[in-house]
């Protein structure tokens, strides 16, 4: 005999059923993707190396991306760029300074490998998770037209690596190094050469010639790589890159001369870090190439931000050259905010130049004898010495005088201290300058020197008047 089956219990039952079907594919599903996604990460980072990943184990802090890209948590993954009002302000003094010697400055800062790299990145990682590169590049394009408020022409490589379709991060940056490759710094050549195109002191000077050839094929395992393979169980091999010399063509010959062998200066002073020192990058070989002048290759590796700026502004080179076209190169994680006054008040009086005694508002000795300089140097209070209109010249024919403190006194009470330090990825031309505070409203009484070096010398010292004060006093 048949059982009757309730049929609301077995619509019921069916509904559990069915539920239970859901669930049990669901979780089936979902163990699938997840055995699948496993080997997938595996696959995105490349290397066996844990150990990376530890703070406490590396001076750089590092993190591992997609296809064997590593970034630094700090230089690489900045997103917060900026320019300060006290930064943008001696930047506008400098680029006016430069512009009295008809000089152009050309600022190009060099964006991170975040941000060009962004597709290598891999945000599972915690170390990579805080960062966004839609809004790193929203802040580079920012600290861009912030810069470009001074006055200066600024470059934007994101700009141009978009209008030339040139988004190839893997060819612009090494992927285990912190630096362009020499294909990255052809690109950077290329923009800075459209740039100058468009200005008309450019198109009126006369240009040769350049080509850049592929001379070897080469391999780079440098500090940042060395420090990855240190923590890293799997042996990470070296990257490739093409060696290029580049060589100025002749005229109807076929003959060329090696970029960089001659002894002219140049209308185009090329000035910044590592990225343009280093000869295997060929930046500066590619900028003549780009440019058709011959560049004079100032750049200091592990000279920061300034360094080469400062060092090349007062040379005796500078002073007795005329240069068109000076080209700062930066990485955009370089910070104008950090120390910038120390530096911009030498750099800018010396692009006004030394003074003599002829010249110089008030002028001294001071004579140092191992360690010790010989008393203060009084200044006149009627001579009303004050603010950024004046600048402290210091020359001495001893180079390795290369350190020292300067203490400016002034009539009020007040002082201040001001370091030099010619030691460290610096040449020392034995020529220093100081400006004034700017801080400071009353006038300069005495300046004395300590902090030197175990030696004997004798530096002179003028108080000069900066350039455009010369010329209102002079048609008053």
């Amino acid at each position: 005999m048949d059982v009757p089956v309730n049929s609301e219990f077995k619509q019921r039952n069916s509904i559990r059923m069915s539920c239970g079907w859901i669930v049990y594919a669901g979780l089936t599903t979902l163990f699938w993707v997840l055995v699948f996604s496993i080997p997938a990460r595996a696959a995105e980072l490349q290397f066996e190396c844990p150990a990376v990943e530890a703070a406490e184990n590396s001076f750089m802090s590092l993190t591992q991306g997609k296809n064997g890209w590593f970034f630094r948590t700090g230089a690489d993954l900045k997103d917060d760029f900026y320019l300060s009002e006290e930064s943008r302000t001696y930047l506008q003094r400098l680029v006016n300074a430069l512009e009295q010697r008809d000089t152009k400055l050309i600022f190009l800062p060099v964006p991170t490998r975040g941000v060009i790299g962004s597709d290598y990145l891999s945000q599972e990682m915690d170390r990579q998770a805080y960062f966004r590169p839609v809004e790193a590049e929203r802040a580079f394009h920012g600290l861009v037209n912030q810069l470009r408020s001074t006055g200066m022409t600024v470059l934007n490589l994101l700009d141009y690596l978009a209008k030339e379709n040139a988004d190839d991060s893997q060819a612009f940056f090494f992927k285990r190094d912190t630096h362009w490759t020499p294909e990255g710094a052809r690109l950077a050549a290329q923009a800075v050469g459209g740039a100058l195109a468009e200005l008309p002191v450019y198109q009126s000077l006369e240009k040769a010639t350049y080509q850049s050839k592929v001379m070897s094929e080469q391999q780079i395992k440098h500090t940042m790589a060395q420090e990855i393979q240190r923590l890293c169980q799997a042996e990470l091999p070296p990257e490739p890159y093409s060696f290029y010399e580049t060589r100025q063509l002749a005229e109807g010959d076929s003959n060329a001369d090696l970029f960089g062998s001659s002894e002219d200066i140049g209308s185009l002073v090329l000035l910044g870090t590592s990225f343009s020192a280093v000869t295997y990058f060929n930046f500066d070989g590619f900028l003549a190439e780009s440019t058709g002048l011959e560049v004079a290759n100032h750049a200091i590796s592990g000279g920061q931000l300034f360094n080469a700026m400062a060092s090349f502004t007062a040379s005796p080179q500078f002073e007795e050259t005329d240069t068109r076209f000076m080209i700062w190169e930066a990485p955009a994680y370089s910070n104008f905010n950090r120390g910038s006054s120390s530096a911009f008040r030498q750099i800018i009086p010396a692009v006004y130049g030394p003074c003599t005694t002829d010249t110089a508002v008030a002028s001294g000795i001071f004579a140092v004898s191992q360690g010790e300089s010989s008393g203060p140097f009084e200044v006149d209070p009627a001579l009303a010495v004050s603010g950024n209109d004046y600048y402290l010249y210091l020359s001495t024919p001893n180079r390795a005088l290369a350190q020292f403190t300067v203490k400016i006194d002034y009539a009020d009470g007040d002082f201040e201290w001001f370091a030099i330090d010619r030691t460290e990825r610096f040449p020392n031309w034995g020529r220093f300058f100081i400006e004034f505070s700017e801080d400071i409203e009353s006038t300069v009484s005495q300046i004395a020197l300590s902090g030197l070096p175990q030696l004997s010398a004798d530096l002179e010292a003028h108080i000069c008047r900066a350039p455009t004060l010369v010329a209102e006093r002079s048609q008053s």
